[in-house]
């Protein structure tokens, strides 16, 4: 039977066969070529604008654009695993003396709600190695963010407070974050 690295190797040939235009290699598979400990069951591929997942057990067969998570017990488990690698990544960033680039924030905006999501869903530490790597970076402007995106964010803060700084409290009975 094949490797792990054997499998993703084979899916990447695969791929490029079939792919009719250069990408890069991302996420679990990536990092497990950098030395990340997570195994993966898919291969995540950024085209141009696109990030699409090989899945089905390293196989090329079904590829489907991936971009949001499930509320089930699946979904959460992968939030949690790409919340892993984007430590790991954040990690290797600061071990190579580089922080997140213009260009890459460019591709990758986030609003004032899902920092806070961010905040409340990660190890403090964790969360801060991000911030040390130019998570900022990536954060768009308050009146950028969409009426849906301010009305979540407005539940737990004050309206254009920075998500970075606002101040989280504990609440014991539930193990749950708010925001004062």
């Amino acid at each position: 039977m094949p490797s792990h690295s054997e499998r993703v190797v084979a899916c990447i040939h695969a791929l490029r066969d079939a792919v009719p235009t250069m990408f890069i290699l991302v996420g679990g598979a990536a990092a497990y070529f950098q030395g990340h400990q997570r195994v993966t069951k898919d291969v995540d591929i950024l085209i141009r604008d696109l990030i699409w997942t090989v899945s089905k057990q390293l196989t090329a067969s079904s590829i489907d654009n991936n971009y949001l998570r499930a509320e089930d017990a699946k979904g959460i488990k992968k939030r949690t695993s790409d919340l892993e690698d984007a430590v790991f990544w954040a990690i290797k960033l600061q071990e190579a003396g580089m922080l997140i680039s213009d260009s890459c924030a460019d591709l990758f905006p986030i609003s004032y709600y899902h920092v806070l999501f961010l905040r409340i869903s990660m190890d403090a530490n964790d969360f801060r190695q991000l911030v040390d790597v130019g998570l900022r970076k990536l954060l768009i402007p308050w009146e950028q963010n969409s009426p849906e995106q301010q009305d979540y964010y407005s539940y737990f803060a004050v309206e254009g407070s920075d998500p970075f700084t606002v101040e989280l409290s504990e609440v014991e009975e539930d193990d749950g974050y708010i925001v004062e």
